[in-house]
């Protein structure tokens, strides 16, 4: 494996560490185990999205890669849509709530992805490209 990959492998799952934070503070009183954190609440689409980044490294293809930083970011979003359903709070969505409860940790998580994006980006670029990379 090249050393280009191994950085970009494990500087992803740096990227990655903001989700087993706590996201969310809805306190102890309320039966839910405190605190929330990202990693509870996210679905199946989290774990193919991740898989999905180390294919395309791995292919070496560089829109996938965009793409999955894309994709695990809308992930984020989508377990913050969910987030009173997938606790039992409520059978709808409380957006109130939600975002009532929210800790800085979640913008984190999507700042560190947002980075590690710039950086595979700015990465790709610097190592260039062979030929038959699109």
């Amino acid at each position: 494996m090249k050393r280009s990959n191994k950085i970009l492998y494990g500087s992803f799952l740096v990227a990655l560490l903001p989700v087993f934070l706590p996201w969310f503070r809805i306190g102890y009183g309320t039966g839910i185990r405190p605190p929330w954190r990202g990693i509870y609440i996210m679905r199946w689409e989290f774990y193919l999205v991740v898989a999905l980044y180390y294919v395309m490294v791995f292919l070496k293809k560089r829109w996938g890669v965009v793409a999955a930083h894309f994709l695990t970011g809308a992930s984020y979003v989508f377990a913050l849509s969910r987030f009173t359903i997938r606790t039992h709070i409520s059978e709808t969505q409380n957006w109130k709530f939600t975002l009532s409860t929210l800790q800085w940790t979640f913008w984190l998580a999507i700042g560190a992805i947002a980075t590690h994006l710039l950086f595979s980006v700015l990465w790709i670029k610097k190592r260039g490209t062979p030929p038959n990379l699109d």
